[in-house]
């Protein structure tokens, strides 16, 4: 399925370049929220703000990881467990997030979003393209 890139508005009220984000629907045990994510093949794991997924009522497992941006800040964030619906419903998957602190723009990641789809961009046309992958591995 295409998906076209969409731009962030900035704190400035400005918008960002185009960049790959997916409008997901973020499901806890109280309700679910929508979030624009960005497709971040850079990125080792799908992160969410903590206060985020408090609010839909997630409960983490008390398991913490370690993360560092490309500024060499570390921070730790908590891991939890939630359904991630996109694509108009087409695609859901349940999946490990990490609760991040503070304000961060929510990151779909390897570990778990490219492990399960198989994601492609085309950047000169301002668009990526996730797809169930056509064989399962086996173990």
């Amino acid at each position: 399925m295409r998906f076209a890139f969409q731009r962030l508005r900035l704190s400035d009220g400005s918008l960002d370049c185009p960049r790959p984000l997916l409008n997901v629907s973020v499901v806890g045990p109280r309700r679910h929220a929508p979030a624009l994510m960005l497709v971040d093949s850079g990125s080792s794991e799908t992160m969410l703000p903590k206060r985020f997924l408090e609010a839909l009522g997630v409960q983490f497992s008390g398991e913490k990881s370690e993360v560092s941006s490309f500024c060499a800040e570390r921070h730790e964030a908590e891991v939890a467990a939630v359904t991630l619906r996109f694509g108009g419903g087409r695609f859901e998957v349940s999946t490990r997030v990490l609760g991040f602190p503070g304000q961060c723009v929510p990151v779909l990641g390897l570990r778990d979003f490219f492990g399960r789809y198989v994601v492609s961009f085309d950047a000169g046309g301002l668009s990526f393209f996730v797809s169930e992958p056509r064989h399962t591995r086996q173990n």
